[in-house]
């Protein structure tokens, strides 16, 4: 028995500042045991409330607020969706719920404990149509070591990059897929692309080239990190490729890009311009 489900129907129904506080207290003293969480915009997910990603996700039913509001713009009628570096699957689950009955989303997590929770999310929530691939996305296929997160509690800093300061936590090996191979064998074509892979952004839009050259999506939803890393090179690929980067604001909405240096994480939306 979940003890902290009560308190959890409790708190998404407060001010999601107030909501956020109360569950980061409460998950610095809970087990590590898997719960389910339920999302205000419908839909289950398996989560780990001792882990800092997913905290929000279980005692406010939301995570990335902006984000998700971005999705539900974006939204289409039976859309595709790929989610590069689902992590306990969110976005996949956001974007099957606004999309809707015919809607297909693929969600790329290479992390083992992550896959396998997302695995169990997907039992369930049996009318969403969301498949996972237990792979990384790069810039060519083959294998590589996924360098885990150093601090337990925030499995959203394991990375393919060795020289991250914060992937101390040992390795495991993981299959790499491109989007560009993987889309041309399903023959996918999709509308959305969300990357949030902890520094490997470019190399998996590397791996894109074709997708954005022949059946480009209409936006790409990617994580930068301006203080770590060289975002001007994401930013002139996609442009090379007919896309606008923009800012999310608060309700969701798109304007104006201003890279801010002392940003740590920031998700920027590159739209395909006419």
């Amino acid at each position: 028995m979940d003890v902290l489900a009560p308190i959890a129907r409790i708190t998404q129904r407060l001010p999601r500042p107030l909501a956020a506080k109360i569950g980061w207290q409460l998950g610095e003293r809970a087990s590590r045991a898997d719960r389910v969480a339920r999302l205000r915009v419908g839909g289950r997910l398996i989560v780990d409330v001792g882990d800092y990603v997913h905290r929000p996700m279980y005692f406010v039913g939301e995570y990335e607020p902006s984000t998700t509001r971005l999705f539900q713009r974006l939204a289409t009628p039976g859309w595709t969706v790929l989610d590069v570096g689902a992590n306990a699957g969110y976005f996949a689950v956001i974007a099957a719920v606004a999309g809707g009955h015919g809607s297909q989303v693929i969600a790329f997590e290479p992390n083992p404990r992550l896959a396998g929770m997302l695995a169990a999310s997907i039992a369930l929530n049996p009318e969403l149509n969301i498949h996972v691939e237990r792979s990384a996305v790069g810039d060519q296929p083959g294998e590589l070591p996924l360098h885990l997160a150093s601090v337990s509690r925030n499995s959203g800093l394991s990375s393919l990059r060795s020289d991250l300061p914060d992937t101390a936590g040992g390795t495991v090996t993981v299959p790499v897929v491109t989007i560009d191979d993987y889309c041309a064998r399903r023959t996918l074509t999709p509308d959305l692309i969300k990357i949030d892979v902890e520094g490997f952004e470019l190399q998996v839009l590397q791996g894109a080239t074709r997708t954005l050259t022949e059946t480009p999506p209409g936006a790409v939803i990617c994580e930068i990190a301006p203080g770590r890393d060289d975002p001007q090179r994401i930013i002139a690929l996609m442009r090379a490729h007919g896309y606008e980067p923009y800012a999310i604001a608060d309700d969701g909405g798109l304007r104006g890009m201003v890279l801010d240096p002392t940003v740590v994480f920031e998700n920027l939306c590159f739209k395909l311009t006419d």
